[in-house]
């Protein structure tokens, strides 16, 4: 890959967006090799777990209109529908609001979206010190992607690892940073801090229910260490991605202002 473009804030539609692979199929991967992994993740989830929506003000409308399939099944506890939805989340209302545009709204820009995507693309390449594709390489979630050769890179992949990038360049005379992520869905840049750390690095997810469940997931099948705190365990772990809960006050009090950086 090379950058084709240049970096500016007005609109405009890429020059390789009608050239380059993209996946904007509805199509559904099997979930069954799931099931066994979402109910032990359903299982973890019940120290946190909420028997009602934990959304307030645009969240709380984005949860009961664009997520509640997804949350009522969580609720429920609903194995193989859960193991569905996460199996697929790229592609469904696990992660609408999460991604930029979420899949569903794709639908009805697919050039645009292509364009963003190698635009978001040729501004990594020139503002972070990336020298190929294979950081920004999807493999869970069914995504929905601009394809390169084998590999596959989400629409907010790009923006995630020059975060990282900027992240890292911020703290890289600290010794085992300690980050503190407010409102990090489904785990995108949590995924980027820690391999831009090697995993040396404790990292704090804070966001609502949903959400960390989708984390849980998209973190977990990437290799990636999860420790999910309650109120009852209240304790973050070292060198883990910790996940807390929005509406858990008591914990967050005691975390955020012993944080290198949050963000």
């Amino acid at each position: 890959m090379k950058r084709n473009s240049f970096a500016g804030i007005e609109a405009k539609v890429h020059q390789d967006s009608n050239k380059k692979t993209f996946n904007f199929d509805e199509a559904q991967l099997d979930s069954t090799e799931n099931n066994n992994f979402v109910l032990g993740l359903l299982n973890s989830f019940r120290k946190i777990s909420h028997n009602e929506y934990d959304g307030t003000g645009e969240w709380r409308w984005l949860q009961k209109n664009k997520q509640n399939n997804f949350i009522n099944a969580l609720l429920e506890k609903n194995t193989e529908v859960v193991s569905q939805f996460l199996t697929n989340m790229f592609k469904n209302q696990a992660t609408y609001g999460y991604l930029s545009p979420s899949f569903s709204d794709a639908l009805h820009a697919t050039q645009k979206v292509a364009s963003d995507i190698l635009c978001n693309l040729d501004s990594c390449f020139e503002f972070s010190d990336i020298t190929d594709i294979t950081p920004l390489v999807s493999k869970y979630g069914n995504p929905y992607e601009l394809k390169v050769g084998e590999h596959s890179i989400l629409p907010d992949t790009p923006r995630h690892y020059y975060y990282s990038y900027n992240v890292f360049r911020l703290l890289k005379d600290n010794f085992a940073p300690h980050l503190v992520e407010i409102g990090g869905g489904y785990g995108g840049l949590c995924l980027q801090n820690w391999k831009r750390f090697d995993g040396n690095c404790t990292i704090v997810n804070v966001d609502l229910f949903p959400a960390l469940v989708t984390a849980y997931f998209y973190l977990t099948k990437h290799g990636v260490p999860v420790n999910l705190v309650s109120q009852k365990n209240g304790v973050v772990k070292k060198n883990m991605v910790n996940l807390i809960s929005a509406n858990d006050s008591s914990i967050l009090s005691k975390i955020v202002p012993k944080s290198d950086i949050n963000f």
